[in-house]
């Protein structure tokens, strides 16, 4: 407590050199900490379902297990969704964009059709009415229901309790509300969030859609099920493959077939919003270019803060010298100049957190893949994250200078009439060597940044 009493006085006494390293490090360590937070949020933050790592996508492949592209029809849903076998079961969802009747005319509405079993089977508990029932999806176009999502229900309906039983019409179709989903979530697909959820059933009300695209995942209790889950439903995809080929079943040919469909693989989704998004090589990609920018950006500002830490250690070498005369140790020195350095970089890291959302937004927009907005929310692992950061940057910037600021013979000090010791030139050429390389160093991290930073808008 001693220690931090003194290290807040001496960074109180230089105010300049204090805001000059807190402001150098809040950029360095924001930059990091704002990139974890998105990474974070697409892959890292549990989806808001029960047991969410039991969560697996369910992926069109080839014989040989590799992805193919392919608009998974409703086949294949009904088909795997009959047959989930290991699986504790297997849902599907498909986006439609449908046209809802408003007060003043008619506006696009995204909505997912989805299994009757969807909310339970992903434990999910709406917080006003009910989710949907098997005997929803049993009967098209009977007692046409939907769930709402939180963000809806508030804008259209103004959060009223009483929305249950109300109807709105989508296409012409007069749909009844049964319920209201939780307002953390918004369904297994971030790019494209519904504002509501319909029985799968509906899709062959003409009045809604006439193309449809399922995504299929199923839950497994132990993931290493996975590779015999995938071989007990390829026979079953490839059946339908055959059964969709041309001049089999025309009606399903417009959904674009392809004969490679032989086959699934299963990837985890319960963890981040990414999920098995079709350009998430290119997000991860981006990711490790923002990845090696900031950390790059994080030395430039370390290098910079250890210099200044390294001149000032050097002007205090004859208080130094004193506190070793009067009994202290070297060892005590040194951790009273480190704990000065982990302060300046808990101070960084706390500015850092102010303009936490504000460096996100800038890495985002280096994205020109990225459609709509992604707000990263600081939980348990951003807070360690940003605990973690503080630590490490302060100890690794501050502890080199304060071996050298302690390294001379005191009483050599002492007899040094500008406070340095009896090496002087020593310690100049030091100095001197430092800022050369510190700029060198900088000039080769911030060349190195940039060209990050180049890669990144090309991803």
């Amino acid at each position: 407590m001693n220690d931090l009493k003194f290290a807040i006085r001496q960074l109180l006494k230089n105010p300049g050199f204090t805001a000059v390293a807190v402001l150098t490090l809040a950029l360095g360590i924001g930059g990091n900490l704002a990139l974890f937070g998105i990474l974070n949020e697409l892959l890292l933050r549990p989806k808001p379902v029960a047991n969410p790592d039991e969560l697996w996508a369910i992926e069109p492949a080839d014989t040989a297990g590799q992805r193919v592209w392919c608009n998974v029809c409703r086949p294949y849903y009904e088909a795997t969704h009959r047959n989930a076998r290991v699986f504790k079961g297997i849902v599907g969802y498909a986006q439609i964009t449908s046209k809802l009747r408003t007060k003043e005319g008619a506006e696009g509405v995204v909505a997912e059709l989805v299994s009757g079993d969807y909310f339970s089977f992903l434990g999910v508990a709406p917080v006003l009415g009910r989710g949907f029932r098997s005997e929803d999806e049993a009967e098209s176009g009977k007692d046409s229901v939907a769930v709402l999502t939180y963000a809806f229900w508030q804008s259209q309906f103004g959060g009223a309790r009483d929305v249950i039983g109300k109807t709105l019409t989508l296409n012409g179709k007069v749909i009844e509300v049964v319920g209201v989903a939780p307002k953390e979530f918004t369904g297994l697909n971030y790019f494209f969030q519904p504002s509501l959820w319909l029985p799968a059933s509906m899709e062959n009300e003409k009045t809604l859609s006439h193309f449809t695209v399922y995504h299929l995942v199923g839950r497994l209790t132990d993931a290493n099920l996975a590779p015999a889950a995938a071989d007990l439903l390829a026979p079953i995809v490839a059946d339908v493959t055959k059964e969709l080929s041309p001049g089999n079943d025309p009606r399903w040919f417009t959904y674009g077939f392809n004969p490679a469909f032989q086959s699934v693989r299963l990837d985890p989704i319960g963890r981040g919003s990414l999920g098995v998004a079709f350009n998430r090589d290119r997000i991860l990609g981006f990711l490790r270019f923002a990845g090696a920018a900031t950390v790059l950006l994080l030395l430039i500002a370390c290098a910079n803060v250890a210099n200044l830490l390294l001149a000032r250690g050097l002007q205090r070498q004859k208080e130094m010298a004193t506190r070793l005369a009067l009994g202290a140790t070297r060892m005590a020195l040194v951790r009273q100049l480190v704990g000065e350095g982990v302060l300046v970089a808990v101070l960084g890291t706390i500015g850092a957190a102010l303009v936490f959302s504000w460096i996100g937004s800038v890495i985002v927009k280096f994205a020109n893949w990225w459609h709509g907005a992604l707000n990263p929310i600081p939980d348990a692992r951003v807070l360690l994250f940003a605990a973690g950061s503080a630590l490490a940057v302060g100890v690794g910037f501050s502890l080199f200078p304060a071996l050298q600021s302690t390294g001379f013979e005191p009483f050599a000090a002492l007899k040094d009439a500008e406070g340095g010791c009896g090496s002087a030139p020593k310690r100049a050429w030091l100095r001197h060597s430092l800022i050369v390389a510190q700029i060198a160093g900088s000039l080769v991290l911030l060349c190195g940044a940039m060209l990050c930073l180049r890669s990144m808008s090309r991803e």
